[in-house]
Order: structure tokens, then sequence, then C-alpha cells
């Protein structure tokens, strides 16, 4: 038979003593470990805002890069390749898409897209360069000087301050083709005062390349472009420095604010060169 004593010994829990020292350490180490993961989770979040700036930046560059490498396809000889050449906007023509099946000349097939954006526009549908008082065109180009028109397109890429973020140094990024209705490539864009997003490389007298400098700018095309009747004359004064023009860099800082309120930035950059800039259109047999 066990004795009385040993059983309220075996029953006896922890003492107020003992559960103070329990508390007491145990608020400690929650204590200690709440920083860690407050910390662990900032840390998270700057990585993710930091990736989602850089993503931001890197589709609207490789938006503008992949158009950009194709400037001058298709253009006829009195078309200019490169039609304004802006800090902050930028404009030039290519044979991008077409509505018929099997053209060889244009980048990609697309039945879907109307007839506004599978040509060039003529002087009747002369339009504003975006953000610039810069009308275009005030030529009709035609193949062969008085054929079908040219299948080269004007397109577009350009900044503008985004008015929703309440923020003077925060901008869209902006695409448009020809006369059609522009679409957003990216948001976050920040820009510094004077900061721009394009900026040129052209050749000297001697063929060697130099940087445009940015109080320069901007290089625009007027029209009439080349002779129209013989397609060889070079341009002349304001309209041949776009000629002169051989590679476009492009520079977008990504922003993201992460929940305490801080900017977290990523540079995304880029050079393109253009291959065809300056050059008469010639046709061997």
């Amino acid at each position: 038979m066990r004795d009385s004593s040993m059983v309220r010994r075996d029953r006896r829990g922890f003492t107020i003593a003992e559960m103070i020292v329990a508390m007491t350490l145990l608020l400690v180490i929650v204590g200690a470990t709440i920083p860690f993961f407050r910390a662990q989770a900032r840390a998270l979040d700057r990585s993710a805002g930091r990736l989602d700036a850089q993503q931001n930046a890197r589709f609207g560059v490789n938006a503008i890069d992949r158009d950009l490498r194709v400037a001058g396809l298709g253009v006829v000889d009195a078309q200019p390749i490169i039609v304004y050449a802006g800090a902050r906007v930028l404009a030039f023509n290519a044979d991008l898409a077409t509505g018929v099946k099997n053209d060889a000349s244009a980048v990609y097939y697309n039945a879907d897209l109307s007839g506004q954006v599978l040509s060039s526009i003529g002087s009747a549908r002369r339009i504003a360069i975006p953000t610039t008082s810069f009308t275009y065109p005030d030529t009709t180009y035609r193949q062969g000087g008085g054929g079908p028109a040219s299948a080269a397109e004007t397109i577009m890429f350009w900044v503008s301050p985004d008015s929703t973020s309440g923020r003077s140094d925060e901008y869209l990024l902006w695409r448009q083709v020809n006369d059609a209705p522009p679409s957003m490539l990216a948001a976050g864009i920040r820009l510094q005062p004077g900061e721009g997003v394009f900026s040129y490389t052209k050749t000297d007298s001697g063929g060697r390349p130099v940087p445009v400098a940015p109080a320069a700018l901007p290089y625009y095309h007027m029209a009439p472009m080349h002779s129209i009747s013989t397609g060889t004359r070079p341009d002349t004064g304001v309209s041949a420095r776009t000629d002169s023009i051989r590679a476009v860099s492009i520079r977008l800082v990504g922003r993201f604010r992460d929940p305490r309120g801080n900017d977290v930035l990523d540079t995304v950059a880029t050079s393109v060169r253009i291959l065809n800039a300056g050059l008469n259109k010639f046709v061997s047999c």
C-alpha cells in the first residue's frame, strides 16, 4: 500500500515561482526572435520589390529593343529610318506587321491587326510625335515613287509623367504605332529632372563613333526626305543628323515602394545598333 504523503508528492504541480520563471524565459525568447523575423520579412519584401522593379524596367527595355532592332526594314527610298530622336521620345519607321500571309518583307504576321497599323501613314493622317510639337509626315511614301504605299509603319516610344502616383519623378512608358491608340508598357519608371531614357551614338566626319551631346537633341527628320524622283539625293541640314545615328542606348530605372515607404530602384540598360541608318536603298540583280 502506497504512502499517502508519496501520493501527494506525485500530484504536486508547478509552483507560482516556477510558472513566473518559465513565462519570463518564454517572453525573453519570443522578444529576441521577433526582431529577427521582422528583419527577415523586410529583407524578403525588399528583395521581391527589387525583382518587381527590375522586371518592370526590363519589360520596357526589351519591348523597345525588339522593335528598334528592325528599324529601317521595309522603308522606301524617300522614307526616313529615324524620324525623331529625343531624350525621352523616339520615333522610327519599320515594317513590323503584316496582314498578308507569306509576306516576307514584314517581321511578323497578325491577321487580327487593323489596316491602321499595317502600312505607312500618309500626309492626310499626319500626327504629332508624342510630347512634342513636331508633326509627321508631310509626305506620302510610295514604293517606286508612285506605286503602292510604303509598308513601313511609324513606331513611337516615349515616357510621360504618371499623374496618379502623386510623385513628380514617376513616369509611364508608352508605345504607339501610326495614329492608333497608344498602349502603356510599364509604370513606376523613375526619372530625375533633366534625365533621359534615350541617348545616341553617331559617326563623325571620319566615320568614328561619337556620343550625341544631350544639348544637341532632339534630332528630327523633316520632309521631303530623300529626293522622291531619284531616291539617291543625300539629306542635308537638320534632316541629315538623324541619318548619322548609328546606335541608340536605352536606360530605364524601375521603382518599387516597399511597405515601409522606402524606394527600391533597379536599372536596366541596353544599346541597339541601327544597322541601316544613313544608307540608301539599292536594288541589284
